[in-house]
């Protein structure tokens, strides 16, 4: 029978063989996933992976897909015995969200896992010449909930054939190696680094095999690449030492500040007029979380539009609204420390100036938050980010503001226009010791304190 002419065929599988053998150094091979046409099992087993605290007890309820090994664009096969069966498991015990960053072939990601969907199980391919492959471990398979697509075309050769062009899309789940146990035998974990990301390719009509006994398996199209991979758990963003701010629309304050500004995205400093002050922020309580300085407010100054633009820049972020990317283009506003004047507030300590980048392309956060700021309380829904602001150095005449915290960001987001009618006295370090009246007319924005991770 022509594997190339034929995507149901029979192949007969060998159940699991005893294997003690470690490698330290172990690299996997590539893996081209196909479906099979399930067979029923009932099997409990106790699985221990890298986010387990202990032994998971998990049923095995069917063997749905089989994987080859595979020569991705004519890279050599490492193992040609290395073949997994896929069990679908049922395990009761839920598993939190987690994130992950990868690196691989394909360059770095992250991804967010669900429940656990499958376990693979080394198996061996019963043809001439085949063996059991003795590296190989057990893998506990999570799906991705979010992932973003690798967009990769490779070449793929296996056992079944050659595909010249397949595209590689979204990541569907992410592997881990296990510790098995099945009834009284434990087989451990030989090469904690390894992973695997399963990624969606192009189907394909070709077939494959087994591993918990002898079965005889129906082949149906291709659907997956697993591709060797490195992981990192992703901690929680470090607590920024920033508040949250709201940010009021104030009646236009017309000024002329020639100052010299830089930021992380400058070389140098970078000289430039402050032209109009146009916004104000207060210190905001989100959901019920404490206000870290009460003192802490923010001026905002429009920078006249520079002769030269800066380039535009894909930032990739993180903070309590999860992982973000944002396309940004020109700085827009100055943002300044500022006292407002009023009982029992002071100038604020240990808050920098910031550059705020206008963003020009960023999604919906669509997060509904509850705010209490010293103007009062409102609930309100966090929308499209605005502003990206890093902090920076400000130089006025002989006068220099160093970064204090050069980790801080703030992303501002959309809130919607809200009346906040009122005046306040307000003094910055362009008219200190005096104040100014502000005539406060809207809220319009949320501020954010915010991680930054990579910059394109």
């Amino acid at each position: 029978m022509s594997i190339a002419k034929h995507c149901l065929a029979s192949i007969s599988l060998l159940l699991f063989a005893a294997v003690t053998a470690t490698a330290a150094d172990f690299k996997l091979d590539h893996f081209k996933v196909y479906d099979v046409k399930d067979t029923k099992v009932a099997v409990t087993v106790a699985l221990h992976g890298q986010f387990d605290k202990e032994a998971v007890k998990a049923n095995l309820v069917a063997l749905t897909h089989f994987a080859n090994p595979v020569s991705k664009n004519k890279e050599p096969i490492r193992d040609k015995n290395a073949h997994l069966t896929w069990y679908r498991i049922e395990q009761e015990m839920k598993e939190p969200k987690r994130e992950i960053e990868i690196e691989n072939q394909f360059g770095k990601h992250r991804l967010v896992l669900g429940q656990p969907k499958f376990l693979l199980a080394p198996a061996e391919k019963k043809e001439p010449g085949s063996a059991f492959p003795k590296e190989l471990d057990h893998f506990k398979v999570y799906e991705v909930l979010k992932g973003e697509s690798v967009g990769k075309t490779v070449s793929l050769e296996d056992q079944f054939g050659i595909e010249g062009k397949v595209d590689v899309s979204l990541p569907k789940f992410f592997c881990v190696p296990v510790d098995k146990q099945h009834g009284d035998k434990l087989t451990k974990i030989r090469n904690g680094e390894d992973h695997l990301a399963v990624y969606e390719i192009a189907s394909t009509s070709r077939l494959t095999l087994d591993q918990f006994g002898e079965h005889k398996l129906a082949f149906e199209p291709c659907e997956m690449l697993c591709v060797p991979s490195k992981k990192r758990i992703v901690e929680p963003p470090v607590q920024a030492s920033l508040d949250h701010f709201k940010v009021y629309i104030v009646k236009k304050t017309e000024v002329s500040f020639p100052i010299a500004s830089r930021g992380q995205f400058d070389k140098e400093p970078v000289k430039a007029s402050l032209i109009a002050l146009t916004h104000f922020a207060n210190p905001v309580s989100k959901n019920k979380e404490p206000i870290i300085d009460k003192n802490a407010h923010l001026t905002w100054y429009q920078f006249k539009p520079a002769e030269k633009p800066e380039p535009k820049r894909l930032i990739t972020f993180e903070n309590q609204f999860g992982l973000q990317q944002i396309t940004i283009g020109q700085p827009v506003y100055l943002l300044v420390p500022a006292l407002k004047k009023e009982d029992g507030l002071d100038f604020p300590k240990g808050l920098d100036h910031f550059k705020c980048y206008e963003v020009l392309e960023g999604k919906s956060v669509e997060k509904s938050v509850d705010l209490v700021d010293q103007f009062g309380s409102s609930q309100t829904t966090a929308r499209i980010p605005k502003y990206f602001c890093v902090p920076a150095e400000k130089i006025r005449g002989d006068i220099l503001e160093k970064i204090q915290n050069e980790k801080d960001h703030l992303v501002f987001y959309d809130i919607g226009a809200e009346d906040a009618g009122r005046v306040i006295s307000v003094g910055d370090q362009f008219n200190r010791p005096a104040t100014r009246e502000l005539s406060v007319e809207k809220s319009v924005y949320l501020g954010v304190p915010t991680v930054k991770l990579k910059v394109e």
